[in-house]
């Protein structure tokens, strides 16, 4: 199921390719299949839902015709990966666009609301609020900021992070700035005691 999910972008990008010019006889049933069971759809649903239904009547009116599907057109149903899934929704997209009335729209509407994955999220990430309270320059930049509880944290700037430069361009005047400070603890080695220290890496500034 997950892959259908993906695939109904490429159902809409197949409602502008060219239909091929010959062995449609599956696809003119498939589609003909498909459309009583989205009958029961409605374009206001969320878009999971909506999403997983379509998937649902997609995937009942093609396993009836596994073995022409293989044999025709190369789309093994027993192997629902993203390229089959995405296959299979540009061969039979065209012939939905004619046969079900709402179709297009569906599609149109998923394919407009699909949105990015979140970024990855840093492993061990920590966060707290304060304002800077003195700035260290030296091999790397020392940012101290006192939180709102009352305690003083120290953190390391390593690499380029977003929003930092209000703090790093000018620290004369960066005392007092407040924000959300991201960071994460990593050991590095002193060798001044010849021993490992926990440092506190910073990797988010949200003012």
């Amino acid at each position: 199921m997950r892959i259908l999910l993906t695939t109904w972008t490429a159902l809409l990008l197949g409602c502008l390719l060219p239909a091929q010019a010959q062995g449609q006889d599956v696809l003119d049933k498939i589609a003909k299949d498909i459309c009583p069971c989205m009958g029961s759809i409605s374009d206001q649903m969320p878009k999971d839902t909506l999403t997983i239904k379509l998937g649902v009547c997609m995937i009942s009116a093609a396993m009836p015709y596994q073995k022409e599907l293989k044999k025709k057109y190369g789309v093994d149903l027993e192997r629902l990966d993203g390229p089959t899934g995405e296959k299979l929704g540009h061969l039979v997209a065209a012939k939905l666009v004619t046969s079900c009335p709402g179709f297009a729209e569906m599609a149109i509407r998923l394919a407009q609301e699909e949105t990015p994955p979140p970024p990855p999220s840093v492993p061990n990430e920590r966060t707290v609020h304060g304002a800077v309270q003195e700035i260290t320059p030296g091999q790397f930049l020392t940012i101290t900021v006192k939180t709102d509880n009352g305690r003083s944290y120290e953190f390391l700037l390593l690499e380029h992070v977003p929003n930092v430069e209000q703090v790093s361009q000018d620290p004369g005047k960066a005392k007092g700035f407040h924000a959300k400070w991201s960071y994460v603890e990593r050991e590095f080695f002193d060798p001044y005691t010849r021993t490992y220290k926990i440092h506190r890496v910073l990797t988010g500034v949200e003012p």
